[in-house]
């Protein structure tokens, strides 16, 4: 039943509903989309109370409508656009807001804290009336526990049935004690140490692994090939090519191989490989053995699969390993973006001294989870490549563009911008970069920052 009604109009900025009512109401929402369709902002505002929600039928009615929505709640607030639940299945908007008590608190911070040397204090709220999928992105704005402002925490979600937590992102609480969250599902969330781990190993599952057992060529049902003598933006000397004395199987192992012959017009011939498959977040490891010499440079590393916020750097790059010839024995790892990268030495990078690169497997491993990516060597970290909600809030996918799936990439190149600083040593060649094995790893996040 409809209790109060009021609508208030501020004439070209926003609508602005303010209501009052237990659960759905069918005449409010018929009058909110009468209002929506009239209104020439952009923006539109609605206030609910703790006991109401907006009915899925009635996202169906909006999602043409093109506005973005702010949904006002005791204690939280809704954003979300139009176009980011049209055509996808919809529950209801519910703008429920309850602390949880100490004792579900406790719970949660024993489940979080376990096999960690800290204990974890939690504070921990329930968003919606009960647990479920929302069908589509929603960012909410709540009021939390004061002790947390101004704090980076890490933000998870907490599914009671199961006794499972699962990491959604690390935000930054303002001081007022508002923290901003992406989620798609209602349910218990909790705010904890920006440091307490983001998964659970027992959930950490093999979801790919290519092993390349099979002698010949690349198998085409996972890898292509880019082909080229192009410079490839690094003033590289090599051409790519799909031949088999470039990349084969052979003995468990895929051999890519870097040749002095001329191709093209290139004096040298190589081997790019890109993966058929791609991913978003998880652990990566890649056991190879690297070339040597003058004027080699080998990588492993990964790009955007859709390129969805532009050419490179914009749609960033993830370099699992480098390695200069040069500088043998000298491993690096690199993040890309628009805001931070190589040509304006912005770039997030590490580098690792490793013994026998040359003549010894080792596991050059990448872990990918929101707003943080660790890179490692033979399971030793040495570099960790962090979103900062501080200084790259107002650049956003600008400094982390990192929230898109990445297709991985192996390939040795040779000389260019960095390979051949110290020259090509011809007297080297060929020389091959052999990988033993591909392995990915789900890490059992739900990926809820995801709209």
């Amino acid at each position: 039943m409809v209790m109060l009604f009021v609508i208030i109009s501020i004439v070209s900025v926003t609508t602005y509903f303010k209501v009052t009512h237990d659960g759905t109401s069918k005449k409010l929402e018929t009058d909110i989309l009468k209002s929506i369709k009239k209104d020439t902002s952009k923006d539109f505002k609605i206030s609910l109370g703790s006991t109401e929600a907006l009915s899925k039928d009635f996202l169906n009615k909006i999602e043409n409508e093109k506005k973005k929505l702010t949904i006002i709640g005791n204690g939280i607030k809704y954003t979300v656009n139009t176009s980011d639940f049209k055509g996808k299945q919809k529950d209801n908007i519910s703008i429920v807001l309850k602390e949880l008590n100490d004792n579900k608190n406790k719970e949660i911070s024993s489940i979080i804290s376990k096999n960690s040397e800290k204990k974890y204090e939690v504070y921990g709220v329930q968003i919606g009336e009960k647990d479920g999928q929302i069908g589509y992105g929603i960012e909410a704005s709540l009021q939390v526990d004061k002790k947390l402002n101004g704090k980076e925490v890490n933000v998870y979600r907490y599914e009671a049935k199961t006794k499972q937590y699962y990491f959604v992102d690390k935000v930054l609480v303002d001081n007022e004690g508002v923290a901003n969250i992406n989620m798609s599902k209602y349910g218990e969330y909790f705010l904890t140490s920006q440091d307490a781990p983001r998964y659970k190993e027992e959930n950490v599952k093999l979801v790919y692994e290519e092993n390349f057992n099979v002698d010949g060529l690349p198998n085409k049902e996972r890898w292509k090939y880019d082909i080229g003598g192009s410079g490839w933006g690094n003033e590289e000397k090599q051409c790519y090519t799909d031949s088999a004395e470039n990349a084969s199987v052979k003995g468990g192992n895929l051999i890519i191989t870097a040749k002095k012959e001329k191709v093209a017009f290139n004096d040298y011939s190589s081997a790019r490989l890109l993966s058929k498959d791609s991913w978003l977040y998880g652990r990566f490891e890649i056991k190879a053995k690297l070339p040597k010499g003058v004027g080699t440079w080998p990588a492993i590393w990964m790009m955007s699969k859709d390129s969805t916020y532009g050419s490179w750097p914009s749609s960033g790059e993830l370099d699992i390993m480098e390695h200069v010839g040069f500088d043998n024995g000298i491993v690096h790892a690199t993040t890309h973006s628009e805001k931070y990268y190589w040509k304006s030495n912005t770039q997030k990078t590490g580098q690792m001294t490793v013994d026998n690169v040359n003549s010894e497997f080792h596991v050059y491993a990448m872990e990918w989870t929101p707003h943080k990516i660790d890179f490692f060597i033979d399971g030793k970290k040495y570099l960790t490549s962090e979103y900062d909600p501080i200084k790259d809030k107002a650049e956003g996918w600008k400094a982390w563009p990192f929230d898109k799936p990445f297709y991985l990439i192996l390939n040795i190149a040779v000389g260019g911008g960095w390979g051949g600083q110290k020259g090509i040593d011809n007297s080297i060649f060929p020389q091959s970069m052999e990988v033993d094995y591909v392995k990915v790893y789900d890490l059992g996040l739900e990926n809820q920052n995801l709209k």
